[in-house]
């Protein structure tokens, strides 16, 4: 995954290299992504996950006519034959009278404003260990709860850059924290109660386990109360 600038870089001279070999019209878009996550169950890890992966998209116009490629492959010569591949299918497209980019006068010429959604540590397979744990065991204290059907923590982030031909070019990165954890209420054999807290930028910004089950499960006992109801009266309807 690249950083945004190299990202704002690289689609940039997508655009030029497109405008070059003859196209009226172009933009390119850049999204980098990676993920990882741990998951557990009664206090024993289940699986463990990373994932990453990038890849550019090229739309080419030639007057009304228009094409659009992608590739994963960010090497020059790869680029290269990116741009050749799509100016050519674009002259054999049919044409379209509403096709087109923005005008310029609709465009953000100026720098983006910083979101500050980004935390750029990307958390140890320990730490995401330790909070799937601590998930867990918030949502088995709440009293009622038996047992547990997993828990979860995992962290992402993103880069996403576009430029387009008619000036607009821009970068940025994101990143987000979540855990999750479905635990079995009662005697129910299905999983009814959720803990879910995510949060975007930093992972200091997520909710504590505790202050979820806090928040987000102040009904527990009430739902397992109608659960268990519910499970006696069917009994006896047997």
């Amino acid at each position: 995954m690249l950083f945004p600038e190299n990202a704002r870089r690289l689609v940039g001279s997508l655009v030029d290299r497109s405008i070059g070999a003859g196209a009226t019209a172009a933009d390119a878009l850049y999204v980098g992504d990676r993920s990882s996550g741990v998951q557990v169950r009664l206090g024993e890890i289940e699986s463990v996950s990373r994932s990453e992966g990038e890849e550019v998209g090229l739309r080419i116009f030639v007057g009304h006519q228009s094409a659009t490629v992608a590739s994963s492959d960010l090497s020059d010569e790869a680029l290269g034959i990116l741009v050749e591949r799509c100016l050519a299918m674009a002259r054999e497209a049919p044409e379209d009278a509403f096709a087109g980019l923005a005008p310029a006068e609709l465009l953000e010429m100026g720098e983006l404003p910083n979101l500050d959604g980004n935390d750029p540590r990307e958390p140890d397979p320990s730490d995401l260990r330790a909070r799937a744990l601590e998930t867990e065991q918030a949502a088995l204290a709440v009293e009622g709860v038996t047992n547990s059907s997993g828990a979860g923590a995992s962290a992402s982030a993103s880069t996403i850059a576009l430029a387009t031909s008619g000036g607009f070019s821009g970068a940025y990165q994101s990143s987000g924290h979540g855990c999750s954890a479905a635990v079995i209420a009662g005697e129910a054999i299905v999983p009814r109660l959720v803990l879910n807290p995510t949060c975007v930028g930093a992972a200091t910004t997520l909710p504590t386990p505790s202050r979820s089950v806090a928040v987000t499960l102040p009904v527990a006992p009430q739902a397992i109360d109608g659960l268990n109801d519910c499970r006696t009266k069917f009994a006896e309807a047997q």
